[in-house]
């Protein structure tokens, strides 16, 4: 019998071994969407940017021989990177920001350093379940440069368009020089980052993709520079992966047919161009007929797919991403059927006990002792018992995360007064505040 499994999420080292109690790949509950997956949460794109395919017949069309690809693949989870209060001034400090961290006033998953002088900013929105995104803005980023002077997230923020175009920009060598001084400095050493740049007349520009153990992710660190080689603009992820299950994988041509299904994936650069094409020779009447589109594959590559679990949570998923000559056409998660669950499918039975909740969670009371990280970390090394009921005397509400290697299913909500533990043979291996 197989375990359904929503992974909770624990902080834990780079390729740390993580299970779920069992041998043998957990079932997946995957949320019903992908749509804002890795670069798309990043740019806050999400569904509103997908093709236009609506009165079209869409036909995926393989060109020549794909290349094979692998029957079993590595999935990786995903947790937030740190203390979120010291990862944001560290941020601060790399990137040149006079200015102490603060949480945010209108996101309690935020942090902020702004110079009071020069207005430049540092952001980070972490959350333990899905890890965290940081993002720079320099005061006149919309000046001199292409690329977006808003948080991700923020849809209401107009980007104003560049009164002329920036002068003395630095070469793509020396962007991505810098760029990687930045990530040293910040010690955003999870991952490695395939950098790669580009110049266009506006800017310089630098993206990172993440890639785990030689395997290229949909996520991706980006820098932006302009006039006199300011940096203008930079954000990425600030995550902690962790080593999940090996899943066996469905065939190229299963894949090919997940390409039309969107709880499985999303599309890339050259499906848009593709769905453009169409919209634009397509004429315009009343009684517009269907019209066919095909596309065309000519390559396929193993990926690492950052996913939405049921549950809140993300995981990186082995995926297979399908190519042509104008770009990537779409990334599908390619996690054979038997080990993948959506919203509305009778999941198979799971086992009694197999995911045990956290401890009861009392209504917040005085706290004794102020709760920071540093305060938190004082649990490490306790018995489960004598964390308890530390923290109990200290006024803090006390969650287990994970158990030897089984991961519980958490709330998403952010709790002041609550300390998140993991615990391993009976000791306290790691916590967080939140």
């Amino acid at each position: 019998m197989k375990k359904l499994c929503a992974l909770g999420m624990a902080v834990v080292s780079m390729l740390t071994v993580a299970a779920c109690g069992e041998s043998g790949p957990v079932v997946l509950a995957l949320a019903s969407s992908q749509s804002d997956s890795g670069t798309n949460r990043a740019a806050g794109e999400g569904e509103a940017d997908a093709p236009q395919f609506v009165g079209m017949t869409v036909d995926y069309q393989v060109v020549g021989n794909l290349d094979a690809m692998p029957t079993e693949a590595q999935a990786w989870s995903v947790s937030n990177y740190g203390e979120a209060m010291r990862e944001t001034q560290r941020l601060a400090d790399a990137l040149g920001v006079n200015a102490r961290a603060k949480r945010s006033e209108d996101d309690k998953y935020a942090f902020v350093a702004e110079d009071p002088d020069t207005k430049a900013s540092v952001w980070l929105w972490n959350h333990l379940a899905i890890g965290g995104w940081w993002s720079y803005t320099q005061a006149n980023a919309s000046a001199g440069s292409s690329s977006p002077s808003c948080p991700p997230d923020d849809r209401s923020c107009v980007v104003e368009p560049a009164p002329a175009l920036p002068t003395n920009l630095i070469s793509v060598d020396e962007a991505v020089r810098r760029s990687q001084e930045y990530l040293t400095k910040a010690k955003l050493t999870t991952a490695d980052y395939v950098l790669s740049g580009t110049r266009t007349d506006w800017s310089t520009e630098v993206a990172g993709v993440v890639q785990v153990e030689d395997v290229l992710t949909n996520v991706a660190v980006n820098f932006s520079y302009g006039q006199d080689g300011n940096l203008m603009y930079a954000s990425g992820p600030m995550m902690t992966v962790s080593r999940a299950d090996m899943y066996p994988l469905v065939t190229v041509e299963k894949a090919l047919e997940r390409l039309s299904m969107p709880q499985y994936g999303f599309y890339g650069g050259a499906a848009r161009i593709a769905s453009d094409i169409a919209v634009s020779d397509s004429p315009t009447t009343d009684n517009q007929a269907i019209v066919p589109l095909t596309i065309p594959i000519t390559g396929v590559r193993l990926t690492l797919m950052e996913s939405n679990l049921s549950n809140g949570t993300h995981m990186l998923l082995p995926a297979f991403t399908f190519s042509n000559g104008d770009g990537d056409v779409g990334t599908v998660m390619a996690v054979s059927d038997e080990f993948v669950v959506f919203p509305n499918i009778d999941a198979p039975p799971t086992d009694p006990g197999a995911i045990e909740p956290g401890v009861p969670e009392p209504a917040p009371g005085e706290i004794v002792q102020e709760l920071t990280q540093e305060s938190a970390d004082s649990l490490i090394g306790l018995t489960e018992d004598e964390a308890q009921k530390t923290a109990t005397e200290r006024g803090w509400v006390l969650r287990v995360s994970d158990r030897d290697g089984e991961f519980f299913m958490l709330t998403k909500d952010y709790r002041e007064d609550r300390v998140n533990i993991s615990v391993n043979k009976g000791i306290v291996t790691a916590v967080t505040v939140g």
